[in-house]
């Protein structure tokens, strides 16, 4: 079968498995404020007609003099107001929110070219040339947002000077290195999925009740049909495998953009997004231009989180309201009720890690107090390295080691039609066990760094970080990594090292430059380091780390990816190997009971069988 055969078929295989996935669209619910919603168009510098939704707050229209702070959101997604990702529109009784819909979507005019930079200038022009403005207006104006509108928002926020404040979540810093081909391999599942279905269907099903408005009318007319499928994404899907600087991928990523960014920034990460991946945010992060105040909220969670400490709101209130002085202090909720943390603008306190946060009846999170430091990694963390013995194992063209969840929960509450759940032992895959004499919490990226050889001229390798209770049986999801051996160089220039302790110097997060193949020679031994996504967990007594190496499962276990079946079955023989970690020297924040893994939001439970 030829290589775009392949992935058509491939294409068919996830698609079937849409309405599982329609819980991706699946929105939060809010309190709505009683306000007022104001529809209009603004034309950019190039004439283009931008739809946009005013979210006016009680108060604003009472005739009052008073001038109002205001939000900036954009994607192209249902229109006005957008439930979906807007997690201030209609909400608020603070600001001013303004939702615009990116050209050549919903009722805007012009055409759709997916993350573009001509998009980013709509949203600037829009910001500098109109909001600010505005007789409501006081100039300062944030911008927030997650996922579809985190991604777009972050790229506004790097092109205007007239932000003064950022909170954006569900963010991929490296198009190519985050979802199209994390570890080299290709992802044929979410990006497909949401390019040619998912966001075409949100699109147009949110955006019928507008048509009746003749320029909302005209401008689809102006775009029909070009927004369905955008080239600029299956282009990069099926052709551009490697992370040349002239590809759709890196020309596109938030990365090239972030140097611009001029306002304190905020990033909420969930170690389980399984959409936009479990590893743009702290990267992006880590890069935010020196000097700007800077906050990352971690926890465990998917996609779509529910702000259970509302910490967005604050980190805006902070510096559009009170102008980084006597910021508010974010609350959260205990088993004993409300919790009070620091300031959000302390520097010391700038890194928020959540654990074990709770699944609430409503689809929501209970959130204990956040363990909190001044860096991410956390420089008081004692990274701790196991060695691991020699193995062999048969690496087939696909593992059907997979949870089949498509990143949905199991068991609580209980997700039908998601596959059988498959996680055994076998021929096919190397296993290490990896025990704790007391509790103990990891929290950063981990690093598997391997020497291998294989009978084949190239392997895909894939490892999964699952916590086992040897009481049970029971098994909780926690991480995956996974390279293709023959994109193994690294650039060491670019590769994150540890910066204190014993182990300083030590390459964590390796940076492999995806340019140039180079394949094996069989029985000869390669170095491998496989990067692990970032996770946050506590190891209960009873509970050990379980290592599975393997070829790429057809679905991602915690995931909506799915990966192509390019590499023919051969031996792998692990010659030796590490597993660096990112321990914790004190324990976080615990409740008083310990969770089961089906209390706990995000994590895919399960038996082996």
């Amino acid at each position: 079968m030829s290589r775009i055969a392949a992935s058509f078929a491939a294409r068919v295989r996830v698609a079937a498995l849409a309405p599982a996935l329609a819980l991706i669209l699946a929105a939060p619910a809010h309190a709505a404020a009683t306000g007022k919603i104001i529809h209009t168009y603004v034309k950019v510098d190039d004439g283009t007609s931008i739809a946009l939704c005013i979210w006016e707050p009680p108060g604003l229209a009472s005739g009052k003099k008073h001038k109002w702070p205001a939000l900036f959101e954009m994607d192209g997604y249902q229109g006005c107001p957008s439930p979906n990702d807007n997690e201030f529109f209609g909400h608020t009784t603070k600001f001013v929110d303004v939702y615009a819909q990116l050209r050549g979507s919903g009722c805007s005019g012009g055409q759709l070219d997916l993350f573009s930079r001509r998009s980013a200038l709509d949203g600037k022009y829009i910001i500098d040339n109109w909001m600010r403005k505005q007789p409501w207006s006081n100039h300062r104006i944030g911008i927030t947002g997650h996922s579809y509108s985190g991604l777009t928002g972050f790229q506004v926020a790097g092109t205007s000077p007239h932000v003064q404040a950022i909170a954006l979540s569900g963010l991929i810093n490296d198009f190519y290195r985050d979802i199209l081909y994390p570890g080299g391999v290709f992802n044929e599942g979410f990006p497909v999925l949401w390019g040619a279905i998912l966001r075409p269907a949100s699109e147009f099903s949110g955006n019928t009740q507008n048509y009746n408005d003749p320029t909302c009318a005209a401008n689809q007319a102006q775009h029909q049909g070009s927004d369905t499928v955008p080239a600029q994404l299956i282009t990069p899907v099926y052709t551009q495998m490697t992370a040349a600087s002239n590809t759709w991928a890196i020309e596109h990523s938030l990365f090239q953009i972030e140097p611009g960014l001029s306002a304190p920034t905020q990033i909420n990460q969930q170690y389980q997004d399984e959409q936009t991946g479990p590893r743009g945010g702290y990267i992006l992060w880590q890069h935010i231009p020196k000097g700007l105040p800077k906050r990352l909220v971690l926890s465990n969670g998917q996609h779509n989180p529910n702000d259970a400490a509302d910490d967005k709101g604050a980190w805006l209130t902070c510096w559009l309201i009170d102008r980084g002085r006597h910021c508010p202090r974010v609350t959260g909720e205990n088993a004993k009720g409300k919790i009070i943390h620091p300031r959000v603008n302390n520097p010391r306190d700038r890194v928020l890690m959540y654990f074990d946060s709770l699944r609430t009846s409503a689809g929501g999170q209970k959130r204990n107090r956040p363990y909190l430091t001044g860096n991410w990694p956390a420089p008081e963390t004692k990274w701790t390295q196991y060695p691991l013995k020699g193995a062999s194992y048969v690496s087939t063209t696909s593992s059907y080691r997979t949870t089949g969840t498509l990143g949905n929960p199991v068991g609580n509450p209980p997700s039908d039609n998601l596959g059988a759940i498959t996680f055994t032992g076998g021929p096919d895959e190397a296993r290490y066990i990896i025990s704790f004499n007391k509790t103990t919490a990891v929290s950063g990226p981990a690093l598997l760094d391997l020497t291998l050889s294989s009978s084949s001229v190239d392997t895909d390798v894939f490892a999964d970080l699952v916590d086992y209770n040897s009481h049970t049986g029971q098994m909780e999801y926690l991480q995956r990594g996974l390279l293709r051996a023959s994109f193994r160089a690294i650039d060491e220039a670019k590769s994150d090292r540890i910066q204190t302790g014993p182990f300083k110097g030590t390459v964590y997060r390796p940076y492999h430059d995806y340019l140039v193949r180079q394949l094996l020679t069989p029985a000869q031994p390669y170095d491998l380091p496989v990067e692990i996504f970032p996770l946050g967990h506590v190891f209960y007594p009873g509970h050990e780390l379980l290592l599975d190496i393997h070829a790429p499962p057809v679905n991602d276990p915690i995931s909506t990816y799915a990966y192509e079946p390019l590499q023919t079955p051969g031996v792998n023989t692990i010659v030796k190997g590490t597993l660096l970690l990112p321990l914790m020297r004190t324990l976080p924040p615990l409740w008083a009971t310990q969770p089961s893994c089906n209390q706990i939001s995000g994590y895919v439970c399960f038996s082996a069988r």
